[in-house]
């Protein structure tokens, strides 16, 4: 359910708004009520609505002034104001400020509806990019994560590489910082060479289980990567600055 709330100062104008329409059928939640702008800032920092329904004049904090407050604090809410025939120019005004719609008083409850239908499909539109976009991010990751892993053992393997064709794979692989500024760590693990050749599903479990411990113990902040560089080695590539 998207979450809806009502700022106007006359509170049958508010309980006229929440008998106009079936919220729930719609997909809308009423969560608060407020009876001027200061009220209503308040309480939309606190709950952050989806939909702020909102009269024009009010006492303490107008409309107009609340919608700029809340915009700062709940930057996706979404804006309706309510207004009479006199207040056309706030209204005017507040539109240019990025508020959705204008729905004139008494409101009609086809032009709500529309309203309503609208911004949720809006705001399911919005979600499912958001969604889209984090599973990329995620892909890109992943696949930088490979590639690193990839490159950096082909460094460390590969005696003949000189250092600018190092500087080359650095670049390549989306290191900020000079590789100089990265020491690296090499973990071997003391097994027969028989359990190590037979490439044993146990075995692999013990390196994953040190991959995941090595994970573990440096920061997520810290500029590091954990990768398997041989059969019975593991390397921890750290920036020097964060290991001080």
């Amino acid at each position: 359910m998207l979450k809806v709330m009502i700022v106007d100062d006359e509170m049958r104008i508010i309980q006229g708004m929440k008998m106009l329409v079936d919220w729930e059928m719609l997909g809308y939640t009423i969560i608060g009520e407020a009876y001027n702008g200061q009220e209503g800032l308040e309480k939309a920092i606190v709950s952050s609505p989806d939909i702020v329904i909102t009269d024009i004049r009010m006492p303490i904090m107008d409309g107009h002034q609340m919608i700029k407050n809340i915009k700062r604090f709940v930057p996706d809410c979404h804006m309706i104001i309510l207004s009479g025939y006199g207040e056309f120019e706030y209204a005017k005004q507040a539109i240019s400020e990025g508020v959705y719609a204008y729905l004139l008083k008494p409101v009609d409850q086809l032009e709500l509806t529309e309203v309503l239908n609208n911004i949720k499909n809006e705001i399911a539109e919005e979600n499912s990019q958001k969604e889209e976009l984090e599973s990329l991010k995620k892909q890109y990751k992943k696949n930088l994560y490979i590639v690193r892993e990839k490159y950096l053992r082909e460094i460390i393997s590969n005696d003949a590489l000189k250092g600018k064709q190092i500087l080359e794979f650095w670049s390549s692989i989306g290191f900020e910082k000079c590789y100089e500024e990265y020491c690296m760590m090499v973990i071997e693990l003391d097994y027969p060479d028989e359990i190590i050749e037979q490439d044993s599903e146990d075995f692999h479990l013990i390196k994953f289980a040190i991959v995941n411990v090595m994970e573990e113990l440096f920061s997520s902040d810290c500029d590091r990567i954990v990768f398997n560089c041989d059969k019975d080695r593991i390397a921890v590539l750290l920036c020097r600055e964060e290991t001080d």
